[in-house]
């Protein structure tokens, strides 16, 4: 990293960035603090909004000035108002006004960030929701129980039900004991919703067609047969049109993605969602889980046209069959041509104590980034790891 001179030390405002790397662990736990992913915008709370608000006007230049003059006419000696500040009743109506657009102005900000950080996405190896016992607070709630404490218990309490003997409840029937062992039977889909501020480091995100992204993710699977998703940005930068987002292709066949499959699953005219996973999702999703590894990648930026980065990934050493058919051969065949590239892919074969493993360094780049703040278009699905997280994606810097 070269020395900045004298004068460009003295004359910066912020010093130069570390040259750090971010390291995102797949499928383990990750060596970096941990950063939640709810985002707030808001800028004062219900106990800091009168000094902290204050504070902020003092510093205005019109503020200061007749603040100052009104200092000056409660000195006698110079004053002739006889010490009285009579311009203090306008300065205070001006302040007041003004605290109150502010506070209106956080409020709808604070609106704004419980909706979404509230929003649903789908998570994969995360187990169970949390539990609905404790919801998502908004601000106008915890405004109505601090102002009406008594008020908001007496809301909160259940009411009393008197007890029903068991002789009066009404029989259940057959097939609405089926009905309802079936709905409390756990789901086979391996997909559970979590709002977006639970969303961790290195967690794998499903997204389906129209649902915003809850993090910077990279991508590691998609429903197109050609491995692309299609994006729409006008969130994040403003632009309408749609662009293209590339499934990095030595990642694509180290994970196994099946066009095959992915165009039966589109044909069917059925759409993609998380109550029914389609096939060639699932068998992304069982090959993602099988690989371990590291994205080692740039420190959080602002730079939404530049994250580059290496993907390291592993797994078990697969037994080849016996015999293969022409389009196995084929795809065989190019496969190892693009591991002999050692400019794009560097692999290790003897990866641990007996060699039954092998490794895969796949260079990644903002084409295969999937920012926050931008939408799934005319893609089924996507599977993402989530690389930047609350304060450090791109959006929010």
């Amino acid at each position: 990293m070269k020395t900045p001179s004298f004068f460009s030390r003295l004359l910066r405002r912020n010093p130069l960035p570390e040259e750090r790397e971010w390291r995102v662990t797949l499928n383990g736990p990750q060596l970096l603090p941990a950063c939640g992913n709810r985002v707030v915008t808001s800028k004062y709370t219900l106990w800091n909004f009168p000094f902290k608000n204050f504070w902020e006007q003092l510093h205005r230049i019109s503020n200061m000035y007749f603040f100052f003059i009104g200092f000056l006419q409660c000195i006698p000696q110079i004053s002739g108002t006889g010490g009285l500040p009579t311009i203090g009743m306008p300065l205070s109506v001006v302040l007041i006004c003004n605290g109150v657009k502010d506070a209106v102005e956080d409020y709808r900000r604070h609106q704004a960030d419980d909706v979404e950080n509230g929003q649903i996405c789908q998570l994969v190896g995360r187990g169970s929701p949390p539990a609905s016992s404790s919801p998502l607070v908004s601000f106008r709630t915890r405004l109505f129980h601090f102002l009406c404490p008594r008020r908001s218990r007496a809301s909160s309490s259940p009411p009393s039900s008197p007890p029903s003997s068991p002789s009066s409840a009404p029989p259940s029937s057959p097939s609405s004991a089926r009905s309802s062992a079936r709905s409390s039977a756990p789901s086979a889909s391996p997909l559970s919703p979590f709002p977006w501020e639970s969303v961790e480091l290195g967690d794998i995100v499903v997204c389906f067609r129209d649902d915003f992204f809850p993090a910077d993710l990279l991508l590691l699977a998609s429903a197109d047969p050609n491995g692309v998703a299609f994006i729409e940005t006008a969130g994040l930068d403003g632009e309408g049109n749609m662009k293209v987002k590339q499934l990095q292709k030595d990642l694509a066949l180290w994970i196994g993605h099946q066009p095959h499959a992915a165009n039966l699953s589109a044909s069917a005219g059925t759409r993609a969602s998380a109550a029914s996973p389609p096939a060639a999702m699932l068998a992304a999703l069982q090959e993602i889980g099988t690989l371990s590894g590291s994205l080692c990648c740039d420190w959080p930026n602002r730079d939404l046209l530049r994250c580059d980065g290496i993907l390291t990934v592993s797994r078990r050493r697969r037994q080849e069959p016996a015999r293969r058919n022409g389009a196995e051969e084929e795809a065989a065949a190019v496969g190892s041509c693009r591991t002999g590239d050692a400019s794009r892919v560097q692999r290790g074969d003897a990866h641990g104590p007996n060699g039954d493993s092998e490794e895969r360094q796949v260079p990644v780049n903002i084409d295969n980034m999937l920012l926050r703040g931008c939408r799934l278009r005319n893609t089924d699905w996507i599977v993402g790891l989530a690389v930047y997280t609350g304060d450090n994606t791109k959006i929010q810097l």
